[in-house]
């Protein structure tokens, strides 16, 4: 058990207000307001008011054009209110009616420094997924004290509980294209008079030698991954990635 989500994570799960560049239907891009939604086990999903790119099949003030409509979008590029630049991977649209688009994405990037939408390529990604720490063979705790006896004239309580970390639960594997870690995060209560715990998560870093699409960052390490921790408990692992660090970013 964590208190919290280990991963360091830009945004939490929530809804935030977003100013889109929406792709339209025949090769351009309008600027609409809306905003995305991000919540914990689901696909990223966005929204987009105004005048949204409808294909109309009769222009003019009494145009018609046929719904719901649907075309897809490689990437989208919003900016949220905050400052940061989210990109939509692998977007569909949907138009119900003219003055909102739906946005279904498979994965939003988020980051502190734009990006060029069309050149995605990841250089690290922490992915942490459901039972990896049953595979891991070493574990965070090295030992652990216990106060069990009072020493004569120790007032009581006037002594501490430890938990001593064990630094060989962090293992790297390497080669000439990519280095692989395995380290345990922590994550601790708040401090009060009452109640203390500390918990360990582990995740794995993933750091290739050059640049991958962000295709790849699944398919060739994210989803093996998984199967192997789904392989070896015989579970359907829920998954959390952070990706830190996209080139062309700081």
């Amino acid at each position: 058990m964590v208190d919290g989500v280990p991963l360091n994570l830009l945004l939490e799960p929530g809804e935030y207000r977003v100013e889109w560049q929406l792709p339209t239907q025949t090769g351009g891009t309008v600027t609409l307001q809306g905003d995305l939604e991000l919540v914990a086990d689901r696909p990223p999903r966005g929204n987009a008011f105004g005048d949204v790119p409808v294909k109309w099949e009769t222009a003019g003030a009494g145009g018609v054009a046929s719904f719901p409509q649907f075309y897809e979008a490689n990437t989208i590029v919003g900016r949220l209110l905050n400052g940061f630049t989210v990109v939509l991977i692998g977007a569909v649209i949907e138009i119900w009616m003219s003055e909102r688009a739906v946005i279904h994405a498979r994965a939003a990037l988020l980051g502190r420094e734009p990006v060029a939408a069309d050149t995605v390529q990841v250089v690290g990604v922490d992915v942490q997924v459901e039972g990896l720490d049953a595979i891991t063979g070493i574990g965070p705790i090295g030992k652990v004290k216990i106060p069990l006896k009072r020493e004569e004239g120790q007032r009581y309580l006037d002594w501490s509980w430890e938990a001593v970390g064990n630094p060989d639960s962090t293992q790297t594997w390497t080669d000439d294209d990519v280095e692989v870690e395995l380290q345990f995060y922590s994550s601790v209560t708040a401090p009060e008079a009452f109640f203390f715990r500390v918990a360990f998560s582990p995740v794995v870093w993933i750091r290739p030698s050059q640049p991958i699409p962000f295709d790849e960052v699944f398919s060739e390490w994210v989803e093996p991954l998984r199967r192997i921790v789904d392989g070896a408990q015989r579970i359907s692992p829920e998954l959390l990635i952070g990706i830190p660090q996209v080139a062309g970013q700081g």
